[in-house]
């Protein structure tokens, strides 16, 4: 821009509408869709528990032979140390 010219239908006090870019309302169908999340987390969270008890389940029964959803520390037990031989043709 050269000094003292302006360009057409501006002027020195004018501002840019920008109000268009903005995406900060809060419309009924985010209410909506935030209201669905809800119930959706609260599944997912059911979801994750009852894998967490089932990987348990298949663990007390593969390694400890009982039949029991409580989680056991590995190194609560005492192991065989053949089980290191029957850990790498399993993987």
């Amino acid at each position: 821009m050269i000094a003292g010219r302006r360009r057409p239908g501006t002027s020195a006090t004018a501002r840019r509408d920008v109000g268009h870019l903005t995406d900060f309302t809060a419309t009924p169908r985010m209410l909506f869709i935030a209201a669905l999340a809800v119930p959706i987390g609260a599944l997912g969270g059911c979801a994750a528990w009852a894998l967490s008890r089932l990987i348990a389940l298949i663990t007390n029964l593969v390694w400890y032979q009982r039949l029991s959803a409580d989680p056991v520390s590995a190194g609560a037990t005492h192991h065989n140390p053949l089980l290191i031989l029957g850990a790498r043709p399993g993987s």
